[in-house]
């Protein structure tokens, strides 16, 4: 446990949490846009995201579908916790929960997705890469 531990509880809190995974899904789409370039065009996929005061919305195509996906994070602080919707190529829509909760041995806060905890990056990881790598046949 660090100096800054009074700090790291009064973060671990929904509100916070949302912000550092949408910058994370954020900077992550930046890094996509930066090598597309370099990617043949059927690899490429094009996003769009949008920011709302709760919510925050990637719509993107991947070139080598004709259907798009659609990735929702919507914060309820009443609940502690964000929704996140995925919708990939196929259609089949999924949700998923994320929550932080103070880890009492540890001292530090602990983000769960589904239940697994994660750090904002993993969780970027797990929504964005089957949406911008994954082939659907």
């Amino acid at each position: 446990m660090g100096e800054d531990w009074i700090q790291e509880r009064i973060e671990c809190r929904a509100s916070v949490i949302f912000a550092r995974v949408c910058q994370s899904i954020e900077s992550d789409i930046q890094a996509m846009e930066k090598y597309a370039p370099d990617l043949p065009v059927k690899e490429q996929v094009t996003c769009h995201v949008k920011h709302e005061r709760d919510a925050m919305t990637v719509e993107g195509r991947p070139a080598w579908h004709d259907r798009g996906f659609t990735l929702v994070l919507r914060l309820d602080e009443s609940k502690e916790e964000i929704e996140i919707t995925v919708t990939p190529p196929s259609g089949t829509r999924s949700t998923h929960r994320l929550y932080a909760d103070w880890h009492p041995r540890e001292h530090r806060c602990v983000l769960f997705f589904d239940g697994d905890p994660m750090e904002p990056w993993q969780v970027s990881k797990k929504l964005l890469e089957p949406l911008l790598f994954t082939r659907s046949t």
